[in-house]
């Protein structure tokens, strides 16, 4: 006769999450500090949107730009924002864009020769692997927070000689 477990094996059971002091409880210090973060979130999101108004899914100067899925890289990016063909201008747009502090978060290493010649500190990555939310994207200090989605990136306005 075959025996039959009655139980799981020890193994397969969980630990019990142990209750942290002060972390997602109802006690006056932590609600206040919640209500603190969401009004400081707040003002953050209000001051986007008028950012956020001005994204566009072509590439234009002075507006944020959504990356797109098969669209090309910074270089077509540059070309198709400030209307120039191949050629140091170009370039010279492209590290304009790549270059500017809105767009720092998304930079990944050089990855080839090419990259690591002409933007040594970084280079904007063109995958989808940053959060979706406009708001967030932007909030965000440091490097831009992972998700699915392509970056929104800033291109600036043309400089004037």
């Amino acid at each position: 006769m075959r025996r039959v477990p009655t139980s799981p094996p020890p193994s397969r059971f969980k630990r019990p999450r142990q209750r942290q002091r002060h972390k997602g409880c109802n006690c006056t210090k932590c609600r206040s500090r919640r209500e603190g973060e969401a009004a400081y979130q707040l003002e953050e999101y209000e001051g986007l949107e008028a950012e956020a108004a001005a994204i566009s899914t072509i590439p234009r100067p002075g507006a944020f730009y959504k990356i797109q899925y098969q669209k090309g890289g910074l270089l077509t990016t540059a070309g198709r924002a400030y209307g120039l063909g191949a050629g140091s201008e170009r370039l010279k747009m492209a590290q304009l864009i790549n270059n500017h502090p809105k767009n720092r978060k998304f930079w990944i290493r050089p990855y080839n020769n090419y990259t690591r010649r002409y933007f040594p500190k970084g280079v904007i990555s063109f995958s989808p692997r940053f959060a979706c939310s406009f708001a967030v994207q932007q909030a965000a200090r440091g490097e831009a927070p992972r998700g699915r989605c392509f970056a929104h990136v800033w291109i600036p306005p043309r400089p004037r000689p």
